[in-house]
């Protein structure tokens, strides 16, 4: 049996929450065991606990802004906190030991090297659209990371994955889809 890391930046649910969470409850559990790693406790814990998935947290699990200045308070108090993350992070990968890691967005794409370092398979789920000359600095070194760490990328759809033209690495685009009719209240 395989184990998978998770990883996602928030514990509320919304949009790429709940696509986490369809891909967890659509996991074959006798081939794959499935751990999630959150940055803090919230709605989406219980729900994955309710799947029987062990979730670990490490609050320095915050994303890199890619539609905004890194240049804010807040971005370069993030930034300081990826790196403290990024230590902690390998220690966990370590206890963990999981066979593979997959990052549920593109702005957590620090999170690749650590793991790819200690020979663990990694995929990026690129959830975000990115213009080619938006913010292209930051865009250039996500790119550049993630086709260094990242061994399989999965877009959400075909704009997504031609931000990523690495020739070399398997892609595939999964569109995402959520199911909310278990969430309809008059």
């Amino acid at each position: 049996m395989r184990t998978i890391l998770y990883l996602y930046h928030t514990s509320s649910i919304g949009g790429g929450s709940f696509c986490l969470l369809n891909i967890l409850k659509a996991v074959d559990r006798n081939k794959i065991k499935p751990v999630v790693l959150l940055n803090d406790f919230g709605p989406l814990v219980g729900e994955i606990e309710n799947l029987g998935i062990k979730v670990y947290y490490l609050k320095e699990l915050v994303t890199v802004p890619y539609n905004s200045s890194m240049f804010t308070p807040v971005k370069i108090i993030n930034a300081f906190k990826i790196i403290t993350g990024l230590r902690k992070f390998k220690d966990l990968l370590k206890s963990i030991n999981p066979d593979i890691v997959y990052v549920n967005t593109m702005m957590l794409y620090p999170f690749l090297r650590p793991a790819k370092l200690l020979g663990i398979k990694t995929i990026i789920h690129v959830r975000e659209h990115w213009p080619e000359h938006e913010h292209s600095i930051q865009r250039k070194i996500a790119l550049k990371h993630i086709d260094r760490y990242a061994d399989y990328i999965i877009a959400i759809n075909s704009y997504s994955l031609s931000m990523l033209d690495f020739s070399s690495k398997p892609k595939t685009i999964v569109y995402d889809w959520i199911d909310l009719s278990n969430r309809y209240e008059e």
